[in-house]
């Protein structure tokens, strides 16, 4: 049985990938499968130790670790947000205040204005 696979590729392993292609003569698959057995058993036999450190510039999350991240990014900024929010409508009421007296001045002019 197998599964498909997709990532993304550097190009150095994508060079060296092709170049074990064209020297034995394989597919892309089997080359990769070789790699990847053969990786695996060194990692498992202990003769090549993976690191930790991401060197890769993307970093791949878990759904668990996106949700996690997001609920803290929330928890961060959502004071912030909400102090935006209320200086906004601070602002807007303020506006809508001077605009509504404005107003009143205006209608309380044209009413002299008419006659009685």
């Amino acid at each position: 049985m197998t599964t498909p696979i997709t990532f993304r590729c550097p190009e150095d392993i994508d060079a060296a990938i092709k170049l074990q292609m064209e020297t034995t003569g394989q597919d892309k698959t089997a080359v990769i499968v070789s790699i990847l057995r053969a990786g695996i058993e060194a990692t498992l036999n202990g003769n090549v130790e993976i690191s930790n450190r991401d060197t890769s510039k993307t970093s791949c999350k878990t759904v668990s670790e996106q949700s996690d991240l997001i609920a803290a990014l929330r928890a961060e900024l959502m004071p912030e947000v909400k102090q935006l929010v209320l200086d906004n409508l601070t602002n807007v009421e303020r506006d809508f205040y001077q605009f509504s007296k404005h107003f009143e001045q205006q209608l309380e002019q044209l009413e002299a204005k008419l006659p009685a």
